[in-house]
């Protein structure tokens, strides 16, 4: 583990802390129980006078089941544009995931912390033949190498933390409330590449993994409005964070020893900063089934850009010493990532 992630992962568990230690604080702050007026079973109170059903207080908890996809990286693989090698053909692909979201509002103030975890997404492909194209930085200039029996895996992951503040509007004339959000957001995208095949005379039996990792962290400012009529409400949330990516990424190479080059090894690793805004929105009808639990169904799509994919890195071949190394000019990829959500949540 090198010592910038060892200073994430602190960074992540010292505002997680922060705002454990908050949240237990809240009701002193705001002079009520965290719990508030929660009757789980309780009937719903429907009436309203002059607008919608009155927003909850206390404390809050939502449980989502995600639907999402995750959009394909450009993927070059190997040479710049003008001089493409094959192409593996990625697709968008779909995984399960989960999404928490916990805390506590009083009539206007509140706190927020949610965590969502997408599952892994693997695509695998196998070539008869496939042609790679390497940068020479030597001459300037691109080798093609061609690899047969080619078995190749990608792989992507995603999650993220988000640490908010909540204050909540007056109820408007004709029902319906605002929420303002701002706090500091932890996203993690990361996705690797593991291929081998037969590099003939040149190379030999080859094989190399290929990872690229995106930290994004940043503040971040968010609007929500939602609205109760009877047992529906309507829920509509946009959110803006200003990220800074701290990428990693690393490839091992090793081909031989039947090549031309004989046993040939390649190790290089890199670490980059970039600008990487991110853009979420959310849109949401949920069914009011006690005065305390809904039902929830929804979209949310998140965009984000200034990325690093594994297969649109490209590779060099120098020849005096024999190595094989990483270009990673192409590592401001935008993202989007989005689907269905089917939950619960109790007193939100």
């Amino acid at each position: 583990m090198t010592l910038k992630r060892q200073t994430q992962w602190t960074a992540v568990g010292t505002v997680l802390l922060a705002v454990s230690v908050a949240l237990l604080g809240a009701p002193a702050v705001y002079g009520q129980g965290l719990i508030g007026d929660l009757q789980l079973f309780a009937p719903p109170r429907l009436d309203a006078f002059g607008g919608g059903r009155q927003a909850s207080q206390g404390f809050f908890f939502c449980y989502d089941q995600l639907y999402w996809w995750i959009e394909a990286p450009e993927e070059q693989f190997g040479g710049p544009p003008q001089e493409p090698g094959d192409s593996l053909g990625l697709n968008w692909e779909t995984s399960w995931g989960e999404r928490f979201e916990f805390g506590w509002i009083g009539q206007h103030d509140g706190l927020m912390v949610s965590v969502f975890n997408l599952q892994p997404q693997s695509q695998y492909f196998t070539f008869g033949t496939f042609e790679i194209n390497m940068i020479n930085p030597e001459e300037d200039t691109t080798a093609l190498f061609i690899f047969t029996d080619f078995q190749s895996r990608y792989r992507v992951k995603t999650w993220d933390i988000e640490l908010s503040y909540l204050r909540r509007s007056h109820q408007f004339r004709r029902g319906g409330y605002l929420e303002f959000l701002a706090g500091v957001r932890y996203l993690e995208l990361d996705d690797s590449l593991q291929c081998q095949g037969d590099g003939g005379a040149v190379l030999g039996e080859t094989q190399w993994h290929l990872s690229a990792q995106n930290h994004l962290i940043g503040p971040q400012l968010g609007l929500r409005y939602f609205k109760l009529a009877g047992r529906w409400m309507l829920n509509a949330e946009g959110r803006f964070t200003a990220g800074f990516n701290f990428q990693n990424t690393h490839l091992d190479f090793q081909a031989g020893p039947e090549g031309a080059y004989g046993y040939l090894t390649g190790h290089s690793s890199a670490h980059q900063n970039e600008w990487s805004p991110l853009v979420e929105l959310r849109l949401e009808l949920r069914y009011l089934i006690t005065k305390a639990i809904n039902l929830r169904v929804g979209w949310t799509g998140i965009w984000m850009d200034g990325l690093a994919r594994a297969p649109s890195l490209n590779y060099t071949f120098q020849t005096t010493p024999p190595v094989v190394g990483l270009d990673v000019t192409n590592n401001r990829e935008d993202a989007l990532v989005h689907g269905l959500t089917f939950g619960v949540d109790i007193n939100r």
